[in-house]
């Protein structure tokens, strides 16, 4: 089996009568226990959850998986119950929306507590009652064209605190559809709260204009795209962030909270790095204000720029004066600066921390040889691991902030380090199971495998051919780490599908011409070279046959494979380098193109459709003259340069593989350095201009160990 049925003794899924496809729709629900040696919560749903016990924390989820499939969350209160009453809350928010982050499917939750083994309360049943969050604004703005919705909040709309379920109106709950349930498989986060640990900076607001030319599409969704228009949002998260510049004071900075926050004024705090997690902030009103946190990974021009990614990094709390809030995100967030702006009343900012959420520290070895590595190894090693940490979850995902999407190919780079710092592939097993819980997948074509999962792409049937071809990439690695061969088994009608689909596409010479979808190699020039027949899709076409006569003992396809290698090296060569693609001239027949690129001779080497035996003389030209240093010396200037992903890793991979260990330190330490002293993790691209915290470039990790550093 690729994953283990679950069951609730009495618990039925469940959610407010007749909103079970609302689009962003929270509830709240409370039970109470007693105290005692065993207790446990089993709960599962379709919605973002956290659980507090007496106001406290406890955990957060669920964890994802494959259409129709819910994994369990059973988690231990027992430390928890040092009342005669205890008061079980969770909070769940039903998105019902398309997004790289979820599926879109019905709101649910299902929850019971077992107690001294009985069950106490269980939805569907008796022991839970159900409450609506008032405060809740529900018409808002997406927060990005990949993730769901910007959280707001109006606590002056109602008589209500946070948890507390005085003043708040009960609802009804009614039974859903039956559901599918699985457990929950991978690790939980330690959830351990890491605190800012510098106040930067305060001073006043003023108003201005919003600048319309970056409001971001997705504020006005169109298509598929689940939301809401703009004009109909009870509250303008863009407008309002970005409606208010903030002007430095020259008064003395506070070096620590509490500090008071002047109506219409702010402090910006930093963390120690970029840092991902559930936000949490305490706050005195002591007047009415208009509360917002404006967060992102770094500074530009010493401000923070809360569209820099297009997401609209902005918290709204309409907080009633006289209280003290105690509130946190309903989803994580990533950052390494924040400011906590106060319009309109005055405000005591007591605290402000982030709750981590990514793979529990305790389940990872402390791997670096302290003794050997200087200053900016252990900067780019520390970097690598909080980046791995931040982005594996429950699935593994490309970014923890515009995106968290579970997304091939970045999974073949970050599964390697998952094994590596924890001699396990729990998160691992997850990921792959997940999508062969579906015979297909909605949207796309069939026999076709969706770029990220689980997800429902927002934009309207786009996917990637390539990464389909990476998933089997990674599953080759997969059994070699675990020996799990029950798993390769269960691929086998997804690989021969997916084989079939790219029958269609494949010219005489057998080679794969004018794809459907989104043609990826990487964020380059690349990218603009994919037309009529692409080499370097067409070396991973060649390596994913071989991959898979290999796995199930396929000689034709062996032999199929063999002929597409040659016919790649014959038609894709011009002097010393491969080029990027052919494309048909005005009779329709193909011609090589001039266009060469960097990532084009990494592929073919990487792929093996090129070797260092048989292209000597391109091997050392590309070990030489490639790399970080290349733009500043200006050589081959007619080869385009590459981008980090994937271009730059598998460079470095290749240097690894080649036991060239001088020129793999010196590019890492040429690629990493200036991320980790910026941010403290690892990035997307390689500039600031996206995510400064990006899963598949924790892979740096794997080349230290063969350096001889871990």
């Amino acid at each position: 089996m690729i994953y283990q049925e679950a069951e609730f003794q009495r618990a039925l899924p469940v959610w407010e009568d007749g909103k079970e496809t609302e689009v962003n729709h929270r509830i709240m629900l409370e039970a109470i226990c007693p105290a005692g040696e065993q207790a446990c919560l089993s709960v599962a749903g379709h919605t973002a959850y956290s659980v507090f016990v007496n106001g406290i924390f406890v955990s957060y989820g669920p964890a994802r998986a494959g259409r129709g499939h819910y994994r369990v969350d059973r988690i231990d209160l027992s430390s928890y119950l040092d009342c005669k009453e205890n008061r079980i809350c969770i909070i769940s928010t039903g998105f019902y929306c398309r997004s790289y982050e979820w599926i879109l499917e019905p709101s649910f939750v299902c929850a019971e507590i077992l107690f001294d083994g009985e069950v106490i309360a269980a939805t569907g049943g008796e022991g839970w009652r159900a409450y609506r969050c008032h405060e809740h604004l529900q018409r808002v703005q997406r927060y990005s064209g990949q993730r769901t919705f910007c959280e707001a909040f109006d606590y002056r709309r109602a008589p209500v605190m946070p948890l507390d379920v005085r003043n708040r109106e009960k609802i009804v709950l009614s039974l859903t559809s039956p559901k599918h349930f699985i457990e929950r498989e991978v690790p939980f986060p330690d959830f351990e709260c890491e605190g800012y640990t510098r106040i930067l900076e305060v001073g006043t607001t003023v108003a201005v204009a919003p600048d319309e030319r970056r409001a971001p599409g997705h504020l006005n969704p169109t298509g598929t795209r689940t939301g809401f228009a703009r004009k109909t949002c009870e509250v303008d998260s863009f407008a309002l962030a970005s409606g208010h510049a903030t002007i430095p004071s020259k008064e003395e900075v506070p070096t620590t909270l509490p500090c008071e926050i002047a109506a219409d004024g702010y402090v910006m705090l930093g963390m120690a790095g970029n840092r991902t997690g559930l936000i949490e902030v305490e706050v005195e009103c002591l007047e009415d204000a208009d509360v917002l946190l404006t967060f992102d990974e770094i500074l530009v021009d010493g401000k923070i720029d809360f569209l820099r990614m297009s997401c609209i990094n902005a918290m709204v709390y309409r907080l009633r004066g006289g209280n003290t809030y105690r509130l946190i995100t309903a989803e994580p967030y990533t950052f390494q600066y924040v400011n906590v702006i106060s319009l309109g009343g005055k405000i005591l900012l007591k605290n402000l921390q982030l709750r981590c959420v990514g793979f529990p520290r305790k389940d990872i070895r402390s791997l670096l040889d302290e003794g050997r590595a200087d200053a900016e190894i252990a900067r780019i090693y520390h970097a690598a691991v909080e980046t791995f940490c931040q982005n594996t979850l429950d699935v593994y995902m490309d970014c923890p902030s515009r995106e968290r999407a579970g997304w091939l190919c970045d999974s073949f780079f970050t599964s390697r380090v998952e094994y590596l710092l924890s001699g396990e592939s729990r998160v691992e097993h997850a990921f792959l199971s997940n999508f062969l819980m579906a015979s297909s997948f909605e949207g796309i074509p069939k026999k076709m495998l969706p770029m990220c999962y689980p997800a429902d792409d927002a934009y309207g049937g786009q996917f990637i051919p390539n990464w389909a071809m990476w998933f089997f990439l990674e599953a080759e690695e997969y059994l070699l780490r675990t020996g799990d061969r029950a798993m390769i088994n269960d691929m086998r009608c997804h690989a021969y599908g997916l084989l079939e689909y790219f029958r269609n596409f494949e010219n005489a010479d057998g080679l794969l011409e004018d794809l459907d979808g989104w043609i990826f190699v990487e964020w380059s020039r690349c990218n603009d070279l994919v037309q009529s027949v692409n080499y370097p899709t067409n070396m991973l076409y060649y390596r994913f046959k071989r991959i898979l006569a290999s796995l199930y003992g396929d000689e034709t396809l062996e032999m199929e494979a063999a002929r597409l290698r040659e016919v790649i090296r014959a038609r894709s060569r011009k002097g010393l380098f491969f080029c990027d693609h052919s494309v048909k001239d005005g009779d329709g027949r193909l011609t090589l193109s001039d266009e060469v690129t960097e990532t084009c001779q990494y592929y073919a080497f990487f792929m093996g459709v090129a070797s260092r035996e048989e292209d000597a003389e391109l091997w050392e030209t590309m070990v030489r003259d490639f790399g970080p240093s290349r733009r500043e010396n200006n050589l081959h200037p007619h080869v385009h340069f590459s981008n980090a992903f994937v271009g730059n890793y598998l460079r470095l991979e290749l240097l690894s593989r080649a036991g060239l260990l001088l020129e793999l330190e010196e590019n890492i330490r040429g690629y990493f350095d200036y991320m980790a002293r910026r941010t403290d993790t690892l990035w997307e691209n390689d500039s600031v201009v996206a995510s400064c915290d990006h899963g598949f470039a924790s892979h740096v990790l794997i080349w230290l160990k063969r350096l001889g550093y871990m």
